[in-house]
């Protein structure tokens, strides 16, 4: 029987419209340029498959929103309360990235994590495949700009998230969109995997993309404290 090397998996974590839809994106297109075939997977395709009774947002009130997904604010702040069927619906999300990586495909996760038990649940999922964790960070007010002009976000998700997104996760690179273009994070991504998997050998004439920020190019330690136990631009 063929054995079949695990994929890589990169999960890009941050704000509502911080940009990890975009960087995605774009590393995807250069990587497929390559040659190299990367699955985007996000948080969003699957709250997405929830049935309208399940929902709660703006004008639309679900019957049974309540056990899915249901959008609260709080003066300019607003979060997504996730009921019963919505976390067993995203407990699946997270196992399906691992199966997907594990038929060799390589992943990029597209994904906001705000609570422990996410963090937890995510850790439990990738247990022995290496997952590269990115924070997608941008300034607030510079992240909120564009959720308003977007017109497809809930307004209030990104200072609703803010505060809480980079809590749990340990990080092995840091990314800024707030002033950087999307193409010069997605090259920092690019040279930053370039650096630690070994499959992915730079083709030949590949020039490092100069970097604006600094990055973990060797894996120090973790820019945030928590244990590895672990709402759509997102723009993303």
């Amino acid at each position: 029987m063929r054995v079949v090397v695990p994929g890589q998996i990169v999960v890009l974590n941050g704000t509502s419209s911080s940009g990890k839809t975009s960087t995605a994106l774009s590393f995807q297109k250069a990587r497929t340029a390559l040659g190299e075939c990367w699955v985007i997977i996000g948080i969003d395709d699957f709250i997405g498959k929830l049935p309208r009774r399940w929902i709660e947002v703006g004008a639309w009130a679900g019957s049974l929103a309540n056990d899915g997904v249901r959008l609260d604010r709080d003066g300019d702040r607003a979060h997504f309360h996730i009921g019963e069927q919505a976390r067993r619906l995203l407990h699946a999300y997270r196992n399906s990235v691992r199966e997907v990586a594990r038929a060799g495909l390589n992943v990029l996760v597209d994904d906001v994590s705000l609570e422990e038990h996410e963090w937890r649940d995510w850790c439990a999922a990738l247990e022995g495949l290496d997952p590269v964790w990115v924070a997608v960070r941008c300034d607030v007010e510079v992240a909120a700009l564009r959720e308003s002009a977007r017109g497809d976000r809930a307004i209030g998700l990104v200072r609703g998230q803010a505060d809480a997104v980079h809590r749990f996760p340990t990080y092995d690179l840091e990314l800024d969109t707030t002033r950087d273009s999307i193409e010069e994070v997605a090259g920092q991504l690019d040279d930053f995997l370039r650096g630690v998997d070994p499959r992915l050998d730079p083709p030949v004439g590949h020039q490092p993309h100069e970097r604006h920020h600094d990055v973990q190019a060797d894996r120090d330690p973790p820019v945030h404290e928590g244990k590895r136990d672990g709402d759509g631009v997102d723009d993303g």
